[in-house]
């Protein structure tokens, strides 16, 4: 059978609304407390950002993130879709990125000539070319043990 039937609507009663409202309130305070509990945080992706994606297969010495930044193409909830330069897309939860920040002011800084630049530091120039030796500790003055002391020992 295709469609809806035909039904009557009954203006609900006040005391199910009631219900209604009490049982969204205590449903979001059970929320709270178990993110809170879980130590949740929200995510907050965009679109054009540019993100890390961790690494599936690490081993000790690797890093935990890719090194290839990827830029987010899609977002639903905690799904994000990511698309690399290359082209190729990832599907992962939030958990498995990390965002970085846009890189396009340091590219800027990068491509400044050094000559440009004025010359804030002098060269440091020695005054003297043999620095004079560190001064030592002072020392205590050493004897022998008692027990050698009949005996003649070349100091």
């Amino acid at each position: 059978m295709r469609g809806k039937l035909p039904s009557a609507c009954t203006p609900q009663d006040p005391d199910a609304i009631k219900m209604k409202e009490t049982d969204s309130i205590a449903k979001k305070k059970m929320k709270r407390y178990a993110d809170e509990r879980r130590g949740t945080r929200p995510q907050y992706f965009d679109m054009k950002d540019r993100v890390l994606v961790k690494n599936q297969n690490r081993r000790k010495l690797d890093s935990v993130y890719n090194q290839r930044p990827y830029e987010v193409v899609a977002v639903n909830g905690s799904m994000i879709t990511t698309e690399a330069k290359n082209g190729k897309r990832i599907t992962r939860n939030a958990s498995f990125f990390k965002k970085i920040e846009c890189q396009d002011a340091e590219d800027e800084d990068e491509d400044q000539d050094d000559d440009d630049l004025p010359d804030l530091l002098e060269p440091i120039q020695d005054s003297d070319p043999n620095p004079a030796s560190p001064a030592r500790r002072s020392q205590r003055p050493r004897r022998l043990p008692e027990h050698l002391k009949d005996y003649v020992m070349n100091t």
